[in-house]
């Protein structure tokens, strides 16, 4: 990467040259400087279709995390009902395939009205049916089908209403998932929130001092933004830093300086880096002076 510094000064970095750089930039909120030009290699598809199963989740608290070793895939992710009065979801897989993708949804482009459309009465039985629908799947798609299949539903962000929505993801090593999921669960009775998505990292360690990433489970929760949702999240990340848990700074607008320092096992390396680059603490942005990532 070429990053343009606080200083004015061009520099190339790589995990060769200027690795210091490099791993301060990577995950690293933009503060290290601009980043002007990348230079990477890509990973073919392995495949132009990929043949997508689902399986039930009947109960989310006891049988999801195993679901993801009994069903290996190149594609995991679990859908959880947070609704209903049991968790249950459904567990999605996919493999590359020769076989040819069925033909492209036609997206209904209805406008959709900004109101609460899904709340607390209506989302149970919307999940139901996404239970029901879901549960049995099995199609060629396209790589795009599986990956993002919430571009089938333009503008699904105003079923929320017009205060909208907070995002909410964190990951916790392997051993404390199903820790992790009740105490979401609890959270997302209170806030409220519908569903979750489930995804698991594999064992490659970051690149980047801050990066999100690391082994474990991954929990992505849309909570309504309502009166009292931010008490409930700071009660939930503080209920979740003693499993060992790693909270998204790119969906963060909830955390605080001293959380920060609990979850961030590379925190002062990466800052005793950026201040050699930008010494004066010239770029800034509302995370960084919120979360006093340059405390300097």
């Amino acid at each position: 990467m070429q990053v343009l510094t606080a200083s004015g000064r061009e520099v190339w970095c790589s995990a060769d040259e200027n690795r210091d750089l490099f791993r301060a930039t990577l995950g690293g909120m933009g503060l290290t400087g601009f980043i002007r030009k990348v230079r990477l290699q890509l990973v073919p598809l392995p495949a132009q279709a990929l043949h997508l199963q689902t399986r039930p989740i009947p109960d989310a608290m006891t049988g999801t995390l195993r679901l993801f070793d009994e069903e290996p895939a190149e594609l995991q992710m679990a859908w959880l009902d947070l609704a209903g009065r049991r968790v249950r979801g459904v567990l999605h897989f996919s493999r590359p395939t020769a076989r040819p993708p069925r033909p492209p949804r036609r997206i209904l482009r209805l406008p959709i009205p900004r109101i609460a459309f899904l709340n607390p009465w209506t989302a149970p039985w919307i999940n139901r049916a996404i239970y029901r629908l879901h549960s049995h799947l099995d199609q060629v798609v396209r790589p795009q089908e599986a990956h993002h299949p919430l571009d089938a539903i333009p503008g699904f962000q105003k079923a929320y209403g017009p205060r909208g929505f907070v995002e909410y993801q964190f990951l916790v090593p392997p051993g404390q998932a199903e820790e992790g999921l009740r105490i979401l669960v609890e959270a997302a009775r209170k806030a409220p929130a519908f569903h979750c998505v489930v995804k698991r990292f594999g064992p490659h360690p970051p690149a980047g001092l801050l990066s999100f990433a690391q082994e474990g489970f991954t929990f992505t929760t849309l909570f309504a933004a309502r009166t009292g949702v931010f008490e409930v999240l700071e009660e939930l990340t503080e209920r979740l830093i003693p499993l060992g848990a790693r909270f998204n700074l790119t969906k963060d607008i909830c955390m605080t300086s001293r959380h920060l320092e609990k979850t961030q096992v590379h925190l002062e390396e990466w800052r005793q880096i950026v201040r050699r680059w930008d010494p004066e603490g010239r770029i800034q942005s509302n995370l960084s002076l919120r979360l006093r990532l340059k405390p300097w």
